[in-house]
């Protein structure tokens, strides 16, 4: 980015997103897909500004992109959305007589396209979970996951909820956050520390989480304690179903061993004097792998994947022509 402009000066909304998703002001898959999307379309005016000519219009949108893949590493659906972009935008300059105003309005028009898609997806999502539910549940989800914040509200609608139990989700406690969502529907939530989810797994009747990967073998990443509690869901033959749109493939992954989980500070985990601890190393990953052998069922807006299906994954894959 340096050998064109700077990027707070110039592209001072893409900077700001940068920094927010970088150090978890925004979070959540499909919240940063939309962040990042929409922090360029406000900047989509100077991007246009600041490129002379077509060729720079892409190299200014190439470092743009590079610079929003470096903040998090784990979920997809913030580089299937910026991919999908640069598609559309390298399709569209194989006309050499396009102008960089064209591939702005392009690149405008593609990133609607996407944030519709993330509108709508989870929607269809909720509506499709909530035919599969028949009579009232008790539900335990762990982290934040907007998609599964709007299927447990879309169920609730459909009264069929008894309640919820909810991981605090450490050590962001991201299940606050999910808690306050769910009692703002009047939901009946019962917060509970993560080290209490196999405790309270038989009061439940399925857990239900979102993801910030989908490989395709049908392996979950998702926030770390997801494994366990799906270890614990089928030890006591509990259904596990993961909420996810289909953007959150990772294309390029055939199992959960292949993404790269992403590891953070320290100090969110102790932020205090080490020395007292006696100077222990101190883990941090903010994402684990769940193989697919623990899910029950991977629910998409393009159709659901139930258990190691690898056909049908990539079904859905053809279905989204976006990705």
């Amino acid at each position: 980015m340096d050998k064109l402009y700077s990027m707070k000066s110039d592209f001072e909304n893409v900077a700001k997103a940068v920094e927010d998703i970088k150090n978890m002001r925004i979070r959540g898959a499909s919240v940063i897909a939309k962040y990042a999307l929409e922090s360029i379309r406000r900047d989509s005016r100077k991007i246009l500004e600041k490129s002379r000519n077509r060729e720079e219009f892409l190299e200014n949108f190439e470092a743009i992109k590079e610079s929003l893949l470096r903040t998090r590493p784990t979920a997809v659906a913030l580089p299937n959305a910026l991919r999908f972009i640069e598609y559309r935008l390298k399709l569209k300059s194989r006309n050499k007589n396009i102008t960089k105003n064209e591939l702005c309005d392009e690149m405008i028009s593609s990133i609607d396209y996407f944030l519709d898609k993330i509108k709508n997806s989870k929607k269809e999502i909720a509506t499709a979970f909530s035919k599969l539910i028949k009579t009232k549940v008790s539900i335990m989800t762990h982290c934040h996951s907007s998609t599964t914040v709007e299927v447990i509200k879309k169920i609730n609608e459909d009264r069929k909820v008894k309640e919820v139990y909810v991981t605090e989700t450490r050590p962001l406690y991201q299940g606050y956050v999910t808690a306050k969502k769910l009692r703002e529907s009047n939901i009946n939530v019962k917060l509970i520390v993560d080290s209490a989810s196999g405790m309270f797994m038989k009061n439940v009747d399925l857990v239900l989480v979102g993801a910030d990967a989908i490989t395709l073998n049908g392996d979950v990443i998702n926030k770390i304690g997801t494994y366990p509690i799906a270890v614990v869901a089928k030890e006591e033959n509990k259904n596990f179903f993961v909420t996810a749109e289909s953007y959150k493939i990772a294309t390029n992954a055939k199992t959960g061993k292949e993404i790269a989980i992403e590891y953070r500070s320290i100090r969110e985990v102790y932020n205090g004097n080490l020395g007292r601890l006696g100077n222990p190393e101190i883990l941090n990953p903010s994402f684990d792998i769940t193989p697919a052998k623990y899910i029950t069922a991977i629910i998409t807006e393009l159709g659901a994947v139930r258990g190691k299906q690898p056909k049908k994954i990539k079904e859905i894959l053809k279905k989204a022509k976006y990705v």
